[in-house]
């Protein structure tokens, strides 16, 4: 018996060598392959080619073909993915994005370099350290904006057609996981996590913390819509504040083993009633924070399905300052499910849709397309042309920088919605605002079919004008007719020009149709439980 468990020993010893030789020959051969038309190709293609521009495009085309989350990182852009891990880097302080000829000022952010020197939203960068800067892109701007702590930039903008010139000192700018957090009503805490980034789960405990310092909380919402992820090992010590230590959160299957992250730390608090805010944009590590959640039965979600991003990326350093990241797993929440939704190649193949999982208290989850919230509220609001052509062509952006000139001060509680709404009708009066319904779309349309069929007779064409005159008339009243969604999108625009990002997330407070859901259930502690009740 020894002797046949050494031969099938030998044997399966022998089969791993066969596989890692032939792996290794098939890589060899086409790394040689590859060798050779990148060389022929840089000698003697007909007109001359560029090599690292050649190899870079290679690069991408080849990850490309596997998903999207695998990229190549080259040494100048090593730099922008270290920020994206850690939120650090050395600069002014702001939000910035190109507006026809000109970079401008989208929001800088409050207590850095930008805000206190004076820079403001709208202003239009024209020269940086006296260079001309009309014209160029973000990234170019931005790489000069940027710079070493302590380091000096003068820069020279355009705001009501008039230049002013600002030197400013860099700073280390350090962009919160948590932009806001703070108390709706009583007892009710509410806590903003935009990103997973370093120190994500020690911001949310200082939060929790800090809230209950003023105000001793007895409810809490935690919002993670728009939230796009970020550091798994962040998701799963903010998971721990809830759950009770040994607790298991998520596990991750690679090609050559599994691992289970488990809740190492006693927990904060796991008594208190808690929703989870989720949408669309919700992704990534916000699924593992609210699918298990959910899993374990320890929060309601509400909100919107979530993104359906089930795969996890590490990196690696390669030759020359340059990285590779690429997917390493697919992650699995307590239930068993994966939540990744799309099959990007034949090589990353799906789950099957077709098993049950269950949470802790048994109701039924789905997998493979995302979180599906225990209560599901729509929030977004239906988008026509009219409010897509507003919001392209800059008006409320534009409209609330002209208000911040124009206005000392801004005040959320003393609001007169229907005077800002009279202004807004005011400004965009003088603007040369053309814009194309679907309805008048679909009407040029009918009548270029009724020409090519010969169908034009006087009747037709007299039908046809009575619509558009018809179409013309009720286009004229768009601007009325989208006043609730206006506000809703002018207001928080001015309140981000008065008190920057947390003016801005209050004001969406107002008429959020998911925190007064989250409200109305934490207002009932028997309405939230029934939510956990097992569902045949």
């Amino acid at each position: 018996m020894k002797k046949i468990k050494n031969i099938i020993l030998v044997l399966g010893f022998s089969f791993l060598s066969f596989s890692f030789v032939s792996d290794y020959f098939e890589i060899s051969k086409n790394i040689e392959i590859f060798n050779a038309v990148y060389r022929e190709i840089n000698m003697f293609y007909v007109e001359e080619v560029k090599p690292g521009k050649l190899m870079k495009k290679a690069i991408n085309s080849m990850l490309k073909s596997l998903d999207p989350y695998t990229t190549y990182i080259p040494e100048s852009e090593v730099e922008d993915f270290k920020f994206q891990r850690t939120g650090v880097y050395g600069g002014i302080g702001a939000i910035i994005s190109k507006v026809e000829e000109y970079v401008i000022v989208r929001e800088p952010y409050y207590g850095f370099p930008a805000q206190k020197t004076g820079l403001m939203a709208g202003d239009k960068f024209l020269k940086i350290n006296k260079e001309d800067v009309k014209g160029k892109s973000v990234e170019y701007i931005s790489s000069k904006l940027k710079g070493e702590v302590g380091t000096k930039v003068n820069v020279v903008i355009i705001r009501e057609n008039k230049e002013y010139s600002f030197n400013l000192k860099r700073e280390k700018i350090k962009v919160d996981n948590v932009p806001y957090y703070g108390v709706l009503g009583d007892d009710v805490g509410y806590i903003v996590l935009s990103n997973f980034r370093e120190n994500a789960a020690k911001e949310i405990q200082e939060a929790y913390s800090e809230l209950n310092k003023k105000n001793p909380i007895k409810k809490l919402i935690l919002d993670l819509r728009n939230n796009p992820g970020g550091l798994l090992n962040e998701s799963v010590d903010i998971v721990n504040i809830f759950v009770s230590k040994s607790t298991e959160v998520v596990s991750t299957k690679s090609r050559h083993n599994e691992y289970i992250y488990k809740a190492k730390h006693k927990a904060l608090d796991t008594e208190i009633p808690l929703v989870v805010l989720v949408n669309g944009g919700s992704a990534s590590a916000s699924e593992i924070v609210s699918g298990s959640l959910q899993d374990l039965d320890r929060a309601v979600i509400i909100g919107e399905k979530t993104y359906g991003k089930g795969l996890v990326q590490g990196t690696k350093p390669l030759p020359y300052n340059s990285q590779l990241k690429y997917t390493t797993a697919k992650y699995y929440l307590p239930s068993g499910r994966c939540i990744q939704e799309v099959n990007y190649s034949s090589i990353l193949k799906a789950d099957s849709l077709a098993e049950n999982y269950t949470t802790l208290l048994g109701r039924k989850v789905s997998a493979g397309n995302g979180i599906h919230p225990d209560i599901t509220v729509l929030n977004n609001q239906e988008v026509n042309s009219f409010l897509v052509s507003v919001i392209k062509n800059n008006y409320i952006f534009d409209f609330a920088t002209e208000y911040r000139l124009q206005h000392k001060d801004f005040s959320l509680i003393k609001l007169d919605t229907n005077k800002i709404f009279k202004l807004f009708e005011d400004f965009i009066s003088q603007k040369e605002h053309i814009y194309e319904t679907s309805s008048e779309v679909y009407l040029d349309t009918l009548i270029s079919t009724i020409k090519n069929e010969k169908y034009d007779n006087n009747k037709v064409v007299e039908i046809c004008e009575k619509i558009e005159d018809i179409i013309k008339n009720e286009k004229s009243k768009d601007l009325y007719n989208n006043k609730t969604i206006l506000l809703d999108f002018i207001i928080p625009e001015i309140s981000s020009r008065f008190f920057y990002q947390k003016g801005r997330i209050e004001a969406n407070l107002l008429n959020d149709k998911q925190i007064q859901k989250a409200k109305f259930i934490l207002s009932d502690i028997n309405e939230y439980n029934m939510i956990f009740e097992k569902i045949n």
